[in-house]
């Protein structure tokens, strides 16, 4: 698997060593692009390169990075099976993805009833599908999920708002 350079679009972190600690509260700080050597041959490149140029290069790390995720949070799940944290993380990979591609969706929607399957009562994965769903048009499949959401956790407002918001199209949240 190729690894991802993701320093083209921001600089790396510095973190204080014992000869450069100060004072202050320790923050990882951001250097100068064009000061790093490293940095600054790829700025280089990258102002040499045609706006297209520059887009194909981008539109390679997307698809680096998006590869990269996808198969970091298979191998995450494949460790571990039964551990809620692990498909929540790679349901929330899938949600950052389907911004990009909605294709992504399905994948999210396998994760987390996944979720709910191995944690029947978290309320906030069913809402979350629930999320998933409206946001596909789904509004049917999305009423049921925040119905269900709010029977497992009656106080849940924020579920009670978008159900609210779906039985009651008129009203606005």
């Amino acid at each position: 698997m190729p690894v991802v350079n993701l320093s083209l679009n921001t600089a790396p972190l510095i973190y204080p060593t014992p000869s450069n600690i100060s004072p202050l509260p320790l923050k990882p700080t951001r250097t100068n692009p064009y000061t790093n050597p490293f940095l600054s041959e790829q700025l280089k490149v990258l102002e040499a390169s045609t706006p297209a140029q520059t887009k194909d290069k981008f539109s390679i790390a997307i698809d680096e990075f998006t590869q990269a995720a996808l198969t970091n949070s298979a191998k995450a799940l494949e460790m571990n099976p039964h551990h809620t944290n692990y498909y929540k993380s790679r349901a929330k990979v899938g949600i950052y993805l389907s911004s990009i591609d909605p294709v992504y969706y399905n994948d999210v929607i396998t994760t987390l009833l996944k979720v709910s399957e191995l944690a029947p009562t978290d309320a906030k994965s069913i809402y979350n599908l629930g999320l998933v769903y409206l946001n596909m048009g789904k509004n049917e499949e999305s009423i049921v999920a925040f119905q269900k959401a709010i029977d497992l956790k009656p106080d849940y407002t924020e579920a009670q708002v978008r159900l609210s918001s779906l039985m009651n199209p008129q009203e606005k949240e």
